[in-house]
């Protein structure tokens, strides 16, 4: 018999797991079902308290031979590290965070993105426009409703939803324009979807918990892969749901504030419609000028 002030490894995830959900913080909640059950089929053992470094280590050398990258690693790590010390894991038992090299933001260089409208369906478009030119989130483009939509004056609400469990990150409501050319194509796609409330929902008008994995393969299907990162060289197992690493709906949110910027809206404004509660996370976002573009600022400056 299992003693009842033992702790398994599965319980306590699904415990963390439900927390994250019962704070609204969905994201981490789904990042952390991916990362424990990886970590459950790698160390293969049962109880929390079995647990030592060396499982920890033997996580980031399975991670890394499956092509994960430094940072990959590391994320994964702190996201493990988050639940076992939420499971009362013992801090001696818990090695330091793997270093890595510190890379630029990522954004969609405008080929690709023109590529992924070129090759999208009418709601994987739609879903693109969306993150691309208003900077939402993943889980704020889940539980966008119809009623969200302000089409007569050009803006969108967003905004949580209790009924969904979903809360609105930093706790702050925030309305954000919409392009002229955009708002035609969300009338119309309003006026196709009559009497259903999610602008991104299911067939069953509930919110799409797969639109990272629709990308994906979108991204697959229009030739786009790069054929080289963990995603890629897992899209044949049996299973695998996920894609190439280089294409994510977060990127096109940096893509989103890095154009602004770039197109002199200034750094506060860009900070308030990304709903950043401060400035350091907005310039996190944001890619510096590069190629081009940035010779030519080069040489206009006067020495």
């Amino acid at each position: 018999m299992i003693a009842e002030d033992r702790k398994t490894l599965r319980v306590s995830a699904a415990a963390y797991i439900s927390d994250a959900e019962a704070r609204g913080a969905m994201a981490a909640a789904s990042m952390a079902r991916s990362a424990t059950k990886e970590f459950l089929g790698l160390v293969k053992k049962t109880f929390v308290d079995e647990i030592r470094k060396e499982d920890i280590y033997r996580f980031h050398a399975a991670l890394r031979k499956r092509k994960c990258g430094d940072r990959t690693v590391s994320n994964k790590h702190v996201r493990i590290v988050s639940w076992l010390r939420f499971a009362g894991i013992d801090k001696a038992n818990i090695p330091p965070k793997p270093k890595y090299e510190e890379g630029l933001p990522t954004v969609y260089e405008p080929d690709q993105y023109k590529a992924l409208l070129a090759a999208a369906d009418p709601y994987m478009r739609i879903c693109i426009l969306l993150a691309l030119k208003c900077g939402l989130r993943d889980q704020e483009l889940r539980h966008l409703e119809f009623r969200d939509l302000n089409l007569v004056n050009n803006t969108i609400l967003v905004r949580g939803k209790p009924e969904w469990g979903f809360r609105v990150k930093d706790s702050e409501q925030r309305e954000l324009p919409l392009p002229d050319d955009f708002v035609v194509e969300l009338r119309a796609w309003q006026e196709s979807h009559g009497g259903k409330m999610l602008v991104l929902g299911t067939e069953n008008d509930r919110p799409n918990s797969v639109l990272l994995e629709s990308l994906k393969q979108l991204a697959d299907e229009a030739g786009l892969s790069c054929g080289r990162c963990e995603g890629c060289s897992r899209l044949k197992e049996p299973g695998y749901r996920g894609g190439c690493l280089e294409f994510n709906l977060h990127k096109f949110r940096r893509t989103c504030l890095t154009t602004l910027l770039r197109n002199n809206v200034d750094v506060r404004t860009v900070q308030r419609l990304a709903g950043h509660s401060d400035l350091e996370s907005t310039l996190r976002y944001l890619r510096p000028a590069s190629g081009p573009e940035l010779q030519g600022k080069i040489n206009a400056v006067q020495l």
